[in-house]
């Protein structure tokens, strides 16, 4: 409802620009998300582009050569497992003296065997992955700090007060619809 509108709709057709798969002299924990989500992309067009495609391809006995592609499931399983990258980065980011080494340690010890992943040098806290167009070092020396940012809570209250109604009215805020709930008188049910 809050989406509706009066005017006169049109089909369009819309383009998302996104960050490119990014690999500088230093990388941190914006170009660790951002190729996170190339590595997702990625894999969702190897597999309409081609492995659904050749498979309709066998099924239709169309005449075309075979297109072999790299499969990046495993830099993608290293990251999002059990006791993968982010689940070792969420767990630390829990503690208040975990620091950038020990978040390194412990992805070692879980994940150091794993062919995608290796310790670096980098100021004794980094690590590389192998992502699909290439090996990238990271650096965590802010991967912590900055998985614990709170910004959530002030973009929430600065959506809140909005002077826009209609944006206002979309993040309403859950502790005014709680307070109004408990301010209201509730009726009570004897029990028989």
């Amino acid at each position: 409802m809050s989406l509706k509108t009066q005017t006169q709709t049109y089909n369009f057709i819309g383009i998302l620009d996104i960050y490119g798969f990014e690999c500088f002299d230093t990388n941190g924990f914006e170009q660790f998300c951002i190729n996170y989500a190339n590595e997702k992309l990625q894999q969702q067009f190897n597999q309409h582009m081609f492995s659904l495609e050749q498979i309709e391809y066998e099924k239709e006995g169309i005449d075309w050569t075979y297109v072999k592609f790299a499969d990046n499931q495993p830099c993608i399983t290293l990251i999002e497992k059990h006791l993968g990258i982010i689940s070792i980065l969420n767990e630390e980011s829990q503690f208040p003296k975990a620091t950038p080494t020990t978040l390194v340690t412990k992805l070692d010890q879980r994940n150091g065997r794993h062919p995608y992943f290796e310790v670096t040098q980098f100021h004794d806290h980094g690590f590389s992955l192998k992502h699909y167009p290439g090996k990238v070092e990271y650096d965590t020396s802010y991967f912590l700090e900055k998985n614990r940012n709170t910004s959530y809570s002030e973009y929430m209250k600065i959506l809140n007060n909005c002077q826009n109604k209609f944006i206002r009215a979309l993040f309403r805020n859950k502790r005014e619809e709680e307070k109004s709930v408990a301010s209201t008188p509730q009726k009570i049910i004897p029990l028989p």
